[in-house]
């Protein structure tokens, strides 16, 4: 039986985030560093003063997306990310 880790699936995660120019941005950087494509990243309105990011992967190994998360978490901007799923 293969780890978790070893999975390979689409992802999508939610952000809230502060309002600031560059987060999207410094987003799409810490899934790079983790090998992890992109296949929408969205803006798709506010919960109260917080921007709401969603993001959808395309195929990548579990593992490398949750490294990028736990780097993502490290981010002065944001929040929370209050949603992940697999996409099937």
């Amino acid at each position: 039986v293969a780890p978790i880790s070893d999975l390979v699936t689409r992802f999508y995660a939610r952000f809230l985030s502060q309002d600031h120019p560059g987060v999207i941005g410094h987003l799409g950087t810490s899934f790079g560093k983790h090998h992890v494509s992109l296949e929408s990243v969205v803006q798709i309105g506010f919960q109260g003063n917080l921007a709401e990011i969603v993001v959808v992967t395309h195929d990548v190994r579990e593992g490398n997306f949750r490294e990028a998360l736990d780097e993502i978490r490290t981010l002065e901007a944001v929040d929370s990310i209050p949603s992940i799923l697999r996409v099937l």
